[in-house]
């Protein structure tokens, strides 16, 4: 990780991250900011930097919080991610536990001290975007959606994917998209699954990912042999003009959700070529786009954060 910098021409612009230091995506930005000689405030990580922080909500300074030293934090803008990446090394329930944790509590300060900027102040305090309403969104923002039926009952499914590719995911996101096959449903007979999936027709390639920045959007073509290139790790990335057609849907969709930083995916119909809104992603990974872009997504994402405009 890189480390405080005190470089004359940031050292009134502290940015402060918050997560995990195994966490590629915070590695990535922190180097753009530091190679921009903005000061890096010391981390709140489960494994590196202080942690040694004191909030005390009894005190008349209720917004302040301390580090080890008793000096007050500060921030001019902050970036935070809950850490994943710990414990996807060491499958360790309580490393999920404690890295929630640090993530409510640290976004409870910053919901507390408007005055540091951080994207999607609008979503605070929010887990996650909510898959089936932003595909209402995206759909009442006149974007295109794939068909998609949102139920647990296995009759229904086992006649649908009967007749064509139909592919689920968990409602609530955390797991890959997977093919649905009429085997997967023959333990449930006419009865109803454990709990609801989103299930949607197949769409194909091309696929496109588009990042929010504030009032940037940086677009690039995700080409993958695979259903979720997520899955395999097995994608080319490619930066392109963002689609002009679907960005007056998406600012409208990522307002509606209180989303300044985000990242949509579309995918294309088959059957007429329309490029599909399947999900929008209120805390995307970004590291991959940003080496395929030299840089740009990074750069975007620190001016942004650093600048003097409305957040």
């Amino acid at each position: 990780m890189v480390e405080s910098s005190s470089g004359a021409s940031g050292s009134s612009r502290v940015l402060m991250f918050v997560g995990g230091g195994e966490d590629p995506q915070l590695r990535r930005l922190a180097e753009a900011a530091h190679a921009r000689g903005f000061e890096i405030s010391p981390m709140i990580t489960l494994d590196e930097g202080p942690r040694g922080v004191l909030w005390s909500l009894d005190s008349e300074g209720a917004s302040q919080m301390t580090d080890e030293r008793g000096e007050p934090l500060r921030a001019h803008a902050a970036f935070l991610r809950q850490d994943v990446f710990k414990f996807l090394r060491t499958n360790h329930d309580m490393d999920n536990v404690d890295a929630r944790a640090w993530r409510v509590l640290m976004e409870a300060w910053l919901a507390a001290n408007p005055q540091v900027r951080r994207f999607n102040r609008g979503f605070f305090l929010k887990d996650s975007a909510n898959k089936p309403y932003a595909l209402v969104q995206a759909q009442r923002a006149g974007l295109q959606v794939p068909r998609t039926r949102l139920t647990a009952l296995a009759a229904e499914l086992r006649a649908w994917a009967a007749q064509e590719e139909v592919v689920y995911k968990p409602i609530d996101g955390g797991d890959h998209c997977r093919v649905l096959t009429v085997e997967n449903l023959e333990i449930y007979g006419e009865g109803v699954l454990p709990r609801p999936y989103i299930f949607q027709e197949r769409l194909v390639a091309p696929e496109i990912r588009i990042f929010r920045v504030g009032p940037k959007f940086f677009a690039f073509r995700v080409e993958s042999p695979s259903l979720d290139y997520r899955e395999h790790q097995d994608a080319t990335l490619v930066p392109i003009e963002p689609p002009a057609e679907l960005l007056p849907g998406l600012t409208r969709v990522s307002d509606e959700l209180g989303l300044n930083f985000c990242a949509a995916d579309f995918k294309t119909r088959a059957s007429d070529g329309a490029l599909c809104f399947m999900e929008i992603n209120s805390n995307p990974m970004f590291a991959g786009f940003d080496m395929a872009c030299e840089g740009a997504l990074c750069g975007g994402m620190l001016d942004v954060l650093m600048g003097e405009e409305p957040l």
